[in-house]
């Protein structure tokens, strides 16, 4: 069941996401229009992060990526109506979906209201009401969960007791580094770093990096050309360029401006592990390789060679065939040995156990 489940997931997310990816492509009537689609479907079902999903029995995150990308879909569609009130209906019917965990939830909302304000062509204040009544009918359908959620927080003075007790070693020791974040590998363990063969971790590494290049060079491309999605490219670019600050963490670019974040806004210690921020980094790629892909292929000659040659190369960045099968157990535990984080008494038997329970490893 768990099986078809993940596997049903997995077609879903990677369907909708090319679906969502062709809705912003140029309305033509050619063959070469569906490779950018179906591209970003791909890399979205068989990312990392999807990978580090599977591996940590993560499947409420696989189900509320469904919904995110159904949330899309339907902000998108509703740019071109003219009911405020029924995008707003039914943008709330997908948050009870997304609202599974709560740190997708939030970022769902944050991706609303950016999505809105910055692409609906509307007037000010039609994008202020739609943010407002979807704002407001999401929290009314989720009272059912949120009420007793805030009452047990302010009986527990829950401010005062993150300042005493918050830890951020998730931010430091767990994060991606920026060459791997860049192509939105990463999660809170090293899972599909660890997959790769040793010999070909550099090359593989490389290709990965190429497409953070050729997305750059597309932005590139967008700013000086008109095409008809040039906004949608650069607002992705820019909440990509977003979450990558947040993912790799005190560590990062702008390190010390998110440490001061989140020890100054406490709602922000909600999200202590980078796992939260590179699933909303994944989907912000997996968009602009669409986009992307999509558009290179009208810049560049002969379009067939162009196609095979990206496709091999996202192909080498996703598919199993060339995985070693390792887990990277021992890589974790003896990882585990020399950390302090908080979580190290916790958490290191699942990296060392006995070997007569490894046949029962296999098969999970």
């Amino acid at each position: 069941v768990a099986q078809s489940m993940i596997l049903f997931y997995l077609v879903s997310a990677g369907g909708l996401m090319s679906y969502y990816i062709r809705l912003l492509s140029e309305k033509r009537k050619k063959a070469h229009m569906a490779f950018g689609p179906f591209c970003g479907g791909l890399f979205f079902m068989l990312s990392p992060v999807v990978f580090g999903h599977i591996v940590g029995g993560a499947f409420n995150q696989l189900f509320t990526m469904v919904s995110l990308m159904l949330l899309l879909i339907i902000l998108e569609v509703g740019a071109t109506r003219k009911s405020i009130s029924r995008t707003a209906i039914e943008i709330s019917l997908v948050f009870i979906l997304i609202s599974v965990t709560l740190h997708n939830h939030l970022i769902g909302l944050f991706i609303t209201a950016c999505y809105v304000l910055f692409l609906y062509d509307w007037s000010i204040q039609k994008k202020l009401e739609l943010v407002l009544k979807t704002s407001v009918l999401s929290l009314l359908l989720a009272a059912y969960w949120l009420l007793p959620t805030l009452y047990g927080l302010t009986q527990i003075n829950i401010t005062q007791k993150l300042k005493e007790n918050i830890t951020f070693g998730n931010l430091i020791a767990n994060v991606p580094s920026l060459s791997s974040a860049l192509f939105a590998n990463g999660y809170i363990r090293r899972f599909y770093d660890f997959m790769v063969i040793d010999k070909l971790f550099f090359i593989w590494k490389t290709v990965g990096l190429f497409l953070f290049l050729v997305i750059a060079i597309s932005v590139f491309l967008t700013i000086k050309s008109k095409f008809q999605n040039n906004k949608y490219i650069i607002f992705w670019f820019g909440l990509y360029l977003l979450f990558i600050n947040f993912a790799t963490g005190f560590i990062g670019p702008f390190g010390t401006l998110v440490k001061f974040l989140y020890e100054n806004f406490s709602p922000l210690s909600i999200f202590r592990s980078p796992q939260w921020w590179m699933m909303p980094l994944t989907i912000c790629f997996a968009i602009l390789i669409g986009l992307s892909f999509a558009r290179l292929i009208n810049f560049l000659r002969p379009k067939l060679l162009v196609k095979a040659t990206l496709l091999i190369l996202l192909i080498f960045v996703l598919h199993p065939f060339y995985l070693s099968g390792d887990l990277g157990i021992e890589k974790l535990y003896k990882r585990q040995l020399a950390t302090d984080n908080w979580y190290k008494a916790d958490h290191l038997d699942l990296y060392k156990v006995p070997a007569d329970y490894q046949k029962a490893i296999e098969v999970l």
